[in-house]
């Protein structure tokens, strides 16, 4: 499989929430996807290729990534020939994953101590008109205040792995060397997992509604586990 240098920077937050785990699972992809209307074919018919010499289509693992997009791209109203060269659009299809990069994260966290407080004791005595003494003892607590005494430092490392995936279509009646592109769209992902196979239906669920759509710049897609299968989080 290719192995391509896509550094990804995920916020902080998301990094911690990740890191942290969560009841339901959530997924931020980056997508960035682009189009030339003028250049779209008007019949929505399609064949799938290998967009890298690195990636056989013949291979398993190629040809699940392609049946993972030609679902995609079903649903998104696009219907693939039978005969490539009855198609309209020569979509091509490359994915990879790049060098790991190791990363420390610090936390400093207060640390409270109670300072005073303890227990009181009230000793008093009394005489009777007998001229007895006696005596009683009151205890009463006194609440201490708690102050900050110093931090707790704790360190973490971990290993996120760089994932893409890119589509890219161009007409087929057009094809040469310099066939310009129709619309393009790509997906990025880093997770703790260095499984792209398992990575590969989230990025394709974040990128199936921009599939021959224009994001007009990148774009962060939440996807979240809903009754076994994966969704985009609807904006709130």
């Amino acid at each position: 499989m290719a192995r391509l240098p896509f550094p990804i920077a995920l916020s902080c937050l998301a990094l911690l929430s990740f890191m942290a785990g969560c009841s339901t699972p959530a997924y931020r992809v980056r997508v960035d996807a682009i189009n030339d209307p003028a250049s779209v074919p008007a019949l929505r018919t399609f064949t799938l290729a290998s967009g890298s010499k690195e990636l056989d289509a013949s291979t398993l693992q190629f040809r699940e990534a392609a049946s993972l997009l030609r679902a995609a791209l079903t649903h998104r109203g696009y219907t693939e020939t039978p005969s490539p060269s009855d198609a309209a659009l020569r979509i091509t299809i490359a994915y990879g994953i790049g060098q790991p990069e190791t990363r420390t994260v610090t936390h400093s966290t207060p640390v409270y101590a109670e300072i005073g407080g303890g227990r009181m004791q009230t000793v008093t005595k009394t005489t009777d008109a007998a001229g007895k003494t006696s005596t009683t003892t009151q205890t009463r607590i006194v609440p201490g205040r708690y102050e900050r005494v110093g931090n707790d430092i704790t360190t973490s490392t971990y290993t996120l792995y760089p994932k893409h995936l890119s589509l890219s279509a161009r007409a087929t009646g057009a094809l040469t060397a310099e066939a310009p592109e129709v619309w393009s769209a790509t997906a990025f992902y880093q997770s703790q997992s260095p499984d792209l196979r398992g990575d590969l239906p989230i990025l394709v669920t974040a990128v199936e509604p921009y599939l021959g759509e224009n994001t007009r710049q990148p774009i962060i897609v939440k996807i979240i586990e809903q009754e076994g299968r994966l969704v985009i989080e609807p904006a709130k």
